[in-house]
């Protein structure tokens, strides 16, 4: 249900800012909401030395999810 509402929300902010501010904005919103998550991604990658690609090495990344 909280993915269903997470696509509301996102559909719903799309909608507005179309009608609202207009279509320079809407395209802000649909590829930089992605553009931000992706450029916090690759940073945390660096930050804790796994390539984020092919999360290697994986010892490394299952101990910072917490996975055994």
């Amino acid at each position: 249900m909280e993915k269903v509402l997470e696509v509301g929300v996102l559909l719903r902010g799309t909608a507005l800012l179309s009608r609202g501010p207009g279509r320079p904005w809407t395209f802000a919103w649909i590829f930089g909401l992605p553009g931000v998550g992706l450029v916090f991604y690759l940073w945390w990658c660096k930050k804790h030395g796994i390539d984020p690609l092919t999360a290697e090495p994986k010892e490394r990344y299952y101990e910072l999810r917490g996975w055994d």
